[in-house]
């Protein structure tokens, strides 16, 4: 069975796909992360799903409510975004 889940990294909050499932050889549950499929504005706390997700939730037969006014990133916008460091790293 395939859920969302939550997954706090940093400052941010993502959505990550994951499915569960029982391991034959010693019967226990398991979990399996297949990818990122979008993450949660920090601003207005909505979830921003990835463009590639809700295509293949429409081709599956699931649509997906996606709010027509929030902002849509991609792999070119993850490329071009800047990373900023905190921590212990910066008083070296």
């Amino acid at each position: 069975m395939a859920y969302i889940a939550k997954v706090p990294v940093g400052n941010y909050m993502y959505l990550y796909e994951r499915e569960s499932y029982r391991d034959k050889t010693d019967g226990k549950d398991k979990t399996k992360t297949n990818k990122i499929v979008g993450k949660i504005d920090p601003v207005t706390g909505r979830a921003i799903y990835k463009p590639e997700y809700v295509e293949r939730m429409k081709k599956a037969g699931t649509p997906m409510p996606v709010d027509e006014n929030a902002p849509i990133f991609s792999i070119d916008d993850v490329r071009n975004s800047t990373v900023q460091e905190f921590g212990l790293t910066s008083l070296y």
